[in-house]
């Protein structure tokens, strides 16, 4: 079971597969590309003065930057480096969560804890069920935070434990629509920096049309021309 108490999840790391230039993401929520109304929405909830615990369900398309804003978000509350959990939802069964229950137990060092637990809609029932008793009103300590990201929304994937889990997660989905602009301009700005550019702008707009938006897809098409 992939499951780091204490660091980050290596780039090694074959559950995220890191590139030189998927490492170029925003460290912020700020440098987030093309989400401009998630953000807004996740940056109301948690400047509210009572916020201090949540549970976020980002949903939407492979590539999009799901797991970017996660960890943005992570860094936006403040968590340090090794209070960021990072989970896979495949990996993730009830007795990862039992372990998981028990830390969550003892306050952070710093202002929150953040669990991300990616591919989300692979979770077991078991470990959903685990969830809900910790997301349970009262039950969630102070200065924890979970996040999920998947590509599918969180309302029937479960059984009967759907509905409970979606009402204890704030629903954040991210859109493909308006995106082909943003993430032309940011991968050409990427290719500049890296020395691999001397093409036209169509070629980078064709490369986001044919991978329909995944901006992943792109930067490792771009990683392969590094030396």
């Amino acid at each position: 079971v992939f499951f780091f108490l204490g660091r980050r999840r290596p780039p090694s790391s074959p559950l995220f597969p890191y590139t030189a230039l998927s490492r170029s993401g925003p460290a912020t929520l700020d440098g987030v590309i093309g989400h401009d109304k998630p953000i807004a929405t996740l940056r109301r909830m948690i400047g509210r003065k009572d916020f201090d615990r949540g549970a976020f369900w980002i949903s939407g398309a492979s590539g999009i930057g799901k797991t970017t804003i996660a960890e943005a978000l992570a860094v936006e509350l403040g968590a340090v480096p090794d209070e960021v959990i990072p989970l896979n939802g495949e990996s993730f069964d009830s007795a990862t969560a039992r372990r998981l229950g028990d830390m969550l137990q003892l306050f952070p060092r710093g202002p929150f804890r953040v669990v991300i637990i990616d591919e989300a809609h692979a979770m077991s029932k078991g470990a959903v069920q685990a969830l809900l008793t910790m997301l349970q009103e009262g039950r969630l300590k102070a200065r924890n935070v979970f996040i999920f990201t998947t590509t599918e929304e969180s309302r029937d994937l479960f059984g009967n434990f759907s509905r409970p889990l979606s009402g204890r997660c704030t629903q954040i989905h991210l859109s493909t629509q308006g995106l082909a602009k943003p993430f032309t301009d940011y991968i050409r700005k990427i290719a500049e920096e890296h020395g691999i550019n001397g093409r036209p702008e169509s070629y980078y707009r064709n490369l986001v049309k044919e991978t329909e938006n995944d901006l992943r897809a792109v930067l490792q098409a771009l990683d392969s021309q590094i030396e």
